[in-house]
């Protein structure tokens, strides 16, 4: 989403120069998109093979759930990522500073090491992990 939008900011800045839009429309007419038909499709595409064949419990409503938590997570994942890189003057930075967030946000989710063995001082940061 880093590259689609650093691609995008170009036009977007050309544009707003132009008065062709203001900022809010121009903002809400870009994720529309994403966020309706683009992430309900990618995420059940993902979400559907993922959540049967790791065996979890065999309920449409739990698996509902599931879907409606990995669609939250794919949505604050890309605006994250948008935020990127519309804060970077360059693609380099843009992909530098997603990339720290991303792996940070990876660590502290509790998957890779044990909320257990999480430093006392970082332990702060398990609750802004998505």
């Amino acid at each position: 989403h880093t590259a689609i939008m650093f691609a995008a900011k170009g036009v977007f800045h050309k544009q707003q120069k132009s008065r062709f839009f203001r900022t809010v429309p121009w903002w809400i007419a870009f994720n529309v998109f994403q966020i309706f038909p683009w992430a309900v499709i990618e995420t059940g595409l993902f979400v559907s093979p993922i959540y049967w064949l790791c065996n979890l419990r065999k309920d449409f409503g739990i698996f509902m759930l599931f879907w409606l938590a990995a669609y939250l997570l794919n949505l604050v994942s890309s605006v994250f990522f948008k935020i990127c890189a519309m804060g970077a003057a360059s693609m380099g930075p843009a992909a530098l500073r997603a990339s720290f967030v991303q792996v940070m946000f990876f660590l502290f989710s509790m998957y890779l090491i044990p909320f257990s063995e999480i430093p006392n001082g970082w332990v702060w940061m398990t609750y802004l992990s998505p």
